[in-house]
């Protein structure tokens, strides 16, 4: 898509590129503080290891893989009733941990979602690129007011990192819109 553009639309879609880059990195560094802010080790592993094969999934679907593609709900199906399989296990064992690693998770899987839609072209699934990034942040901030770890610089880096990604997402493609270079579908 980027080859297609003029050299003005060109530096403009790169800045897309980069948001995108930006939220992924984020995501990654949402993952890591899930590991080491969640005060019971379980349960810091019970996050890994529910969102790994979500990531992984993600990242496969991205690479457009032919037979991927062609079972992306059965695949997704799958995710979920792993995930809910592990959310019975921890409700089973400590409802507290339980409602904290649901919390975290939905977080890290709305962060997923929003890298995942962040560079389409289609309308609806630009909405829940916005949608899900927005819950993120806003998720985000309630958990850093929750804990009182608003002052730890790793949390404030994160949500900028995400905010800053999609900003300049959103920025670039209100430019290329209005120079007529992208449309939504």
């Amino acid at each position: 898509m980027v080859l297609n553009m003029g050299i003005k639309a060109r530096g403009r879609s790169y800045i897309r590129i980069v948001g995108a880059v930006l939220i992924f990195i984020g995501m990654c560094l949402a993952i890591l503080l899930n590991f080491i802010f969640i005060p019971n080790i379980i349960g810091a592993l019970l996050t890994i290891l529910i969102l790994i094969p979500w990531i992984f999934i993600f990242i496969l679907f991205k690479l457009e893989i032919e037979y991927l593609n062609s079972n992306k709900k059965k695949l997704v199906f799958f995710l979920i009733i792993y995930s809910a399989i592990i959310f019975v296990v921890v409700i089973l064992w400590n409802i507290l941990i339980a409602i904290l690693l649901a919390f975290n998770t939905s977080l890290n899987l709305f962060l997923l979602v929003s890298w995942y839609f962040s560079l389409s072209i289609y309308k609806q699934k630009k909405i829940i690129f916005l949608l899900s990034g927005l819950l993120y942040i806003a998720g985000s901030f309630y958990l850093t007011l929750q804990n009182q770890m608003l002052g730890n610089p790793i949390i404030i880096l994160v949500i900028v990192i995400v905010s800053s990604g999609m900003l300049m997402i959103i920025t670039a493609e209100y430019s290329l819109r209005k120079k007529g270079y992208l449309n939504y579908v």
